[in-house]
């Protein structure tokens, strides 16, 4: 009950930065021209901090190494979502670009802004090992499924290793590679970096809140697909996750933090590679935001059946 009251609690605090952010745009404090800087600061240099500052915190090589579990659950929940909705895609007629772009929505959880500040909140002793080892796994499939399917078939290109350098990429090995070798982030760096990746989430929920302004979203309500992939990503598969999943492993505490990944709504990145590949770009930026919208009902849901 104690872990559902401070899910409970954080998704108020997200409720709250979306209201911020509407306000804020409707106010004309927050401009459009301003969103790209405003997406390039926190994608590029606040989430990699907020990655690396919480996987450093408190975080040694014996726990890192005794955690590996969470390393294959991942890439079985990963696994296992992409055949669901891939099904699902194909069930309710959803082919070509429009389809892949559907899948993309509801395979990547937004983790960063939203699923990081829950789990430190939910388990603030093992969170930090469970981020480094999720981000190993999700940044694989991101950065390959995950640009594959958001670029149109007709454009797309020979896999590149550059792919993988990004800020993202190299806080994730960074903070990997100094756990494994034992060597600790001094105090005097590590509380100015763990406050600096904290604002990430509150200014990712003020920019999304902004973008709700600008975008023409709405009308991503009246596609019957929307309430699918809900129902069946971010409600039945956390909770089915956990159920099954629990009857093979004994630590529950690692494979709800797992579960709770699904629970998430989808990825700002997934709406940005399909606008700059100009793929149904407004399509995938709907889904987002409603997905965030709705996420602060259909979260609360989950956590008060896994807590």
């Amino acid at each position: 009950m104690e872990q559902f009251t401070i899910i409970l609690h954080q998704l108020v605090a997200f409720a709250l930065m979306l209201v911020v952010g509407y306000g804020a745009t409707v106010l004309r404090v927050i401009k459009e021209e301003y969103l790209t800087e405003f997406a390039t600061l926190i994608s590029r240099v606040l989430l990699p901090i907020l990655i690396f500052a919480n996987a450093m915190h408190g975080t040694s090589r014996d726990s890192l190494v005794a955690s590996w579990t969470v390393l294959v659950l991942i890439a079985l929940l990963d696994s296992l979502l992409i055949a669901t909705i891939y099904l699902t895609s194909r069930f309710l007629g959803i082919t070509g670009n429009k389809g892949r772009i559907f899948q993309t929505c509801f395979v990547f959880s937004n983790m960063g802004f939203m699923g990081i500040p829950i789990l430190m909140q939910v388990y603030p002793e093992t969170a930090g090992i469970s981020v480094v080892l999720i981000s190993i796994i999700d940044q694989v499939v991101i950065w390959t499924y995950g640009v594959y399917m958001t670029t149109p078939k007709e454009r797309r290109k020979p896999f590149s290793i550059r792919y993988f350098m990004n800020p993202v990429v190299y806080a994730v090995v960074s903070s990997l590679l100094l756990i494994l070798l034992n060597i600790p982030m001094p105090e005097v760096l590590e509380k100015p970096l763990l406050t600096i990746g904290q604002s990430a989430t509150p200014l990712s929920m003020i920019y999304l809140g902004s973008l709700m302004y600008y975008s023409k979203w709405i009308d991503i309500f009246r596609q019957k697909e929307l309430y699918v992939g809900i129902s069946i990503k971010m409600l039945a598969f956390p909770l089915l996750f956990s159920a099954v999943v629990g009857v093979f492993i004994s630590n529950i505490e690692m494979v709800k933090t797992v579960a709770m990944v699904s629970m998430m709504p989808s990825m700002v990145l997934a709406a940005m590679f399909a606008t700059m590949q100009k793929n149904h770009g407004e399509y995938a930026l709907g889904i987002v935001l409603a997905t965030t919208a709705m996420s602060l009902g259909t979260m609360a849901i989950v956590s008060a059946i896994l807590f």
